[in-house]
């Protein structure tokens, strides 16, 4: 496997970060990723995921290597869509809740 250029990190605001150094230095020790996010027929840009005040901005179709932060906020990215359904009494509809991921991503860990 080859890791592409895809991995860019971005200070948003600096001022707003009081602990950056700090923030930094956590996410540099954290267990390091190898992911892929595939595009889509109407999605093609890169994903921005953001972590303490870092924008990591993750090409699709290459594969990056990013902090284990990353991976577990792409994991909660979900999003909620709803569908009609004839209420069983017959009196008009109701909506169902139907919840899933935001991104479609393979990962891999990297070796110890």
């Amino acid at each position: 496997m080859s890791l592409g250029k895809g991995k860019a990190v971005e200070v948003v605001d600096t001022e707003q970060v009081d602990n950056l150094k700090e923030i930094q230095e956590t996410l540099k020790k954290q267990k390091k990723y190898a992911i892929r996010i595939p595009s889509t027929e109407t999605q093609r840009e890169p994903v921005e995921v953001g972590v303490c005040g870092y924008v990591y901005r993750i090409k699709r179709d290459e594969w990056v290597e990013v902090p284990e932060a990353v991976v577990e906020v792409l994991n909660n990215a979900q999003f909620t869509y709803y569908t009609q359904k004839r209420r069983e009494d017959g009196d008009g509809n109701e909506l169902i809740p139907h919840t899933v991921q935001r991104f479609a991503y393979q990962v891999r860990s990297f070796p110890a």
